[in-house]
């Protein structure tokens, strides 16, 4: 990205690369000591709530 740049001089590009490389490798891991897939039922739907159309609706009832 900054070969042949007027503002980043080689010293600072290699620098910003090396920052950016170590980052990639802190996300990696962090995304490696993460645990995906995991069923969690308590946050999971107990009763389907969704307006389907069907229902009848009442005066008080808030048009969704």
């Amino acid at each position: 990205v900054f070969a042949g740049s007027d503002f980043v001089d080689a010293q600072r590009a290699e620098a910003i690369a090396k920052a950016v490389a170590e980052r990639v490798e802190r996300l990696k891991a962090h995304i490696r000591s993460r645990e995906y897939g995991r069923d969690d039922l308590a946050r999971d739907v107990k009763r389907d709530m969704a307006y389907s159309g069907k229902e009848r609706r009442g005066k008080s009832d808030i048009e969704r």
